[in-house]
């Protein structure tokens, strides 16, 4: 039930989101097992498509979401004790994955009560604090991150693809040819990457800029999960709550669980 910390990054070993309208929060273990976490005086009920991740000490950070209206609660939640700790919120935010990296959560992009998000922010776990960061070239919604050679590469709605660097706080584009929707994912293949939307294009970590059509794609809905890779499979959650096994090797994706 925990994470591998390699390079100041978190592994991801398990899924995690929020049954829609409730306060109960799933895990799910693709090969292993699944239960269901009652947080303990968590009172307001949480939405889909919130910003959500594992950081160290076995907790989960989360931000935002969206069931009736648009949230902003930020808090952590410690998975041994299955209690939560409230955090200074963001502004309503949600459609934009967290990733963790070296002591910071970052969030890019999103959709706000009315548009997509041009704002960028990391929160300090140390100081508890947010940060806000360069804005995103264009607003920016949908968004799917990985950390690849200590840069983030990002994807988002509309045909976005863009690297993050941390030492200059600055983006540069990667692409302008692949068609990217409001439903996207990217995911880390060892020395590989594959971005799914309509189309699946893969290509080599250290050749980014080089991207090749694999296939098609049955569309899943819009996703801010951080997937979880075992062998040569990856799964992923959806706003639904459907659970889905992607192949590496064959492309195709499967839906195997519904919360």
């Amino acid at each position: 039930m925990g994470t591998l910390e390699e390079n100041d990054e978190i592994i991801e070993t398990a899924l995690y989101f929020f049954k829609r309208k409730t306060t109960e929060l799933i895990e799910y273990d693709p090969e292993n097992y699944e239960r269901k976490i009652e947080i303990a005086n968590l009172t307001e009920n949480q939405g889909c498509l919130s910003a959500i991740c594992r950081i160290p000490g076995n907790k989960i950070f989360h931000s935002g979401g969206l069931h009736d209206d648009h949230l902003n609660p930020t808090f952590i939640i410690n998975l041994d004790t299955n209690t939560y700790e409230n955090l200074p919120k963001l502004k309503p935010n949600h459609t934009a994955c967290a990733t963790y990296y070296k002591g910071k959560v970052y969030i890019f992009g999103g959709h706000t009560r009315f548009q997509s998000a041009i704002a960028c922010n990391t929160f300090d776990l140390e100081s508890k604090s947010w940060i806000p960061l360069a804005d995103m070239p264009i607003a920016t919604s949908s968004t799917s991150v990985l950390v690849i050679n200590d840069k983030f590469l990002i994807s988002g709605y509309e045909n976005f693809l863009q690297e993050y660097n941390v030492f200059t706080n600055s983006f540069e584009s990667i692409s302008e040819d692949l068609y990217i929707n409001p439903i996207n994912l990217l995911i880390k293949d060892d020395n590989r990457i594959c971005l799914m939307s309509n189309s699946i294009y893969v290509a080599d970590i250290n050749d980014i800029k080089n991207w090749k059509h694999v296939g098609e794609t049955t569309l899943f809905y819009s996703s801010t999960s951080k997937p979880v890779v075992r062998g040569r499979f990856a799964y992923f959650s959806d706003c639904n709550c459907n659970i889905y096994l992607f192949g590496l090797d064959s492309y195709k994706i499967e839906c195997i669980a519904r919360f």
